[in-house]
């Protein structure tokens, strides 16, 4: 199983790793603080259901919220998906 084939206005997205390097810090903070995360994220297109309304297009990089992206388990794969709704924006 090496291809994932959405359906339902969805679309097949590559995770897209934006974060940057952070230098190692002098300041001690509590087990508990967690760094505000940012809401949204980049992801790949790499695939997209028949039944989308827009036309994208493989490779095209969109900006979704990171909170709307479903991950889908089989076995030793994971795939990630979204509906075509949650799509904010395209970056060109």
């Amino acid at each position: 199983m090496k291809y994932f084939e959405p359906h339902n206005r969805h679309l097949w997205i590559q995770l897209i790793d934006t974060k940057e390097e952070e230098d190692e810090s002098a300041v001690l903070l509590p087990h508990s603080y967690k760094p505000k995360q940012n809401e949204f994220c980049l992801v790949q297109v790499k695939g997209f259901a028949p039944d989308c309304q827009n036309m994208w297009k493989r490779g095209d990089k969109i900006v979704v919220e990171e909170r709307m992206i479903r991950e889908i388990k089989m076995g030793k794969k994971t795939f990630y998906a979204i509906l075509e709704n949650y799509i904010l924006g395209i970056i060109k």
